[in-house]
């Protein structure tokens, strides 16, 4: 957000606050606000969080519903939620007394599904941008999050560096 635009509107949007007045989304904003002395818009979420994986997930999802991303940007921001979703699935099949063989593969199914449908996108792409995020250089990331390199051929060029290893 540039300052001319803060000044001329000011902070259209509301920041979101938690009921204990902590910023949920608009961290941002709340800084611009600051910057250029505007008394910055908020409005308290009416969403009562069981914890606090819950209010990271809705805050995830709520990036991921508004901003415009493209494939790469929307599983980046939605593979941020698969440690909640882990510890949510391991926490379920513990009370369901799971065996463990069976509760990490299906554990691993389930939440691979959940991020992927988040993302709206295919769980193998999901994997892919995992792949990549782990084991690609700044440079392949930075030019797929930009969108001048696809993530098939950020993939594949993980892939190529591999076997030359």
């Amino acid at each position: 957000m540039t300052s001319s635009i803060m000044e001329k509107n000011g902070n259209v949007v509301p920041i979101l606050l938690n009921k204990d007045h902590k910023i949920l989304d608009g961290h941002n904003r709340f800084t611009g606000c600051q910057e250029e002395n505007i008394e910055p818009k908020a409005e308290i979420c009416n969403i009562e969080f069981q914890n606090r994986d819950e209010e990271k997930l809705f805050i995830i999802n709520l990036n991921l519903n508004r901003r415009h991303l493209n494939k790469f940007g929307r599983i980046e921001l939605a593979l941020k939620s698969k440690p909640i979703y882990e510890k949510i699935a391991k926490e379920k099949q513990r009370i369901a007394g799971i065996t463990k063989v069976r509760q990490n593969s299906d554990e691993a199914i389930r939440v691979d599904k959940k991020i992927a449908d988040d993302a709206h996108n295919s769980r193998d792409t999901v994997r892919n941008v995992e792949v990549i995020l782990a084991q690609s250089d700044i440079k392949d990331i930075t030019k797929t999050r930009l969108g001048k390199q696809t993530i098939h051929q950020t993939w594949n060029h993980v892939k190529r560096n591999e076997l030359r290893k």
